[in-house]
């Protein structure tokens, strides 16, 4: 099914030039996806999208910003907090299950995704119980959800560890125009988020906008879709085919979590120290402990620059293995 697909899309790549992360990411992401969908899915999604008569979120790539917008829609959102990354212990090879401070846990994006493909299939039509609202999960929600949940997947620090929550406990210096307290992501809603100096942020956020800045972008919400088609235009036919791939194998959300897991461990991401398998908070700990001082990390003002092509990458791999997906479920 996702061979088909792929075939498909190269029947449009001929026929049209193609011209994780914080809002600007995942709006790339999403938007990368749906430049790689068929006609007829393309159709589909629009229609998924437009049912609730949201028209801030009827664009896909507005929409895969959704599931962050917490000041408006915050009582689903919350309800599906813990969905947005993976934690794993520190001497973890490859990814396969959920965990928390305490062990192992049945919730974590390895389950939260399939759960939103489901809901697309029509198979997992749930209500999410009694809250507020009373407020159904249909497909507008899942398709939001498994947009922006392809995105985190990719981004290296939401498959991390529990005890310095994901690079969030991890303060840093030395970036310049992005760690300071006044540094502000405007989301596609208009609403402003306020970035805290961590090294979490610097992956979400950070190096994105030095990206689209780096190609003449800039990181105003007007100029996504413009960077989204730039990173486009970048992809090979070869490395679709071998991103989307990925798809085939079975349990393949844990595949592309241990891919994301190894870039975090990086020497270079300076997340953690790599010693005798274990990926150790610091030299002197192997965990933060509750309570303990965190270590502040100084980077030197080039780790953008550093990084960014492992993001871009990201961003591509994740617009592209979305589409590929959509294809096949929605096809």
């Amino acid at each position: 099914m996702i061979r088909a697909a792929l075939a498909a899309i190269g029947l449009l790549l001929v026929a049209s030039p193609a011209l994780g992360f914080g809002a600007a990411g995942h709006h790339a992401v999403c938007d990368i996806a749906y430049r790689d969908l068929t006609p007829e899915v393309r159709v589909r999604v629009d229609e998924i999208l437009q049912a609730e008569g949201d028209d801030r979120f009827f664009s896909f790539g507005a929409a895969c910003g959704w599931p962050d917008s917490h000041n408006i829609f915050g009582p689903i959102i919350r309800m599906y907090a813990r969905d947005h990354y993976i934690n794993v212990p520190r001497d973890a090879g490859e990814v396969s299950k959920c965990f928390d401070r305490d062990g192992e846990t049945d919730r974590c994006l390895l389950t939260a995704i399939p759960k939103m493909i489901r809901v697309l299939q029509g198979r997992d039509l749930e209500r999410l119980g009694q809250r507020e609202a009373g407020y159904p999960l249909g497909k507008t929600e899942a398709l939001r959800f498994l947009g922006h949940w392809l995105g985190d997947i990719h981004q290296p620090l939401h498959v991390s560890y529990a005890d310095d929550r994901g690079g969030n406990s991890v303060p840093v210096f030395g970036v310049e125009g992005c760690s300071g307290p006044d540094k502000r992501d405007v989301d596609q809603d208009g609403d402003t988020h306020e970035q805290v100096s961590n090294l979490h942020s610097i992956w979400d956020v950070c190096i994105v906008h030095a990206s689209m800045a780096e190609r003449g972008f800039g990181s105003g919400t007007g100029k996504r879709s413009a960077y989204a088609a730039d990173l486009h235009a970048e992809i090979s036919w070869t490395q679709r085919t071998l991103w989307a791939g990925v798809l085939e194998r079975a349990g393949w959300p844990a595949a592309i979590a241990t891919e994301s897991h190894a870039l975090a461990q990086d020497a270079l991401v300076q997340y953690c120290i790599v010693a005798n398998r274990t990926c150790r908070y610091s030299s002197d700990a192997v965990a933060l402990l509750p309570g303990a001082t965190p270590r502040i990390l100084q980077l030197s003002e080039t780790y953008e620059d550093l990084h960014r092509a492992t993001v871009e990458a990201q961003l591509k791999k994740a617009g592209v293995r979305l589409g590929a997906l959509l294809n096949d479920i929605l096809g």
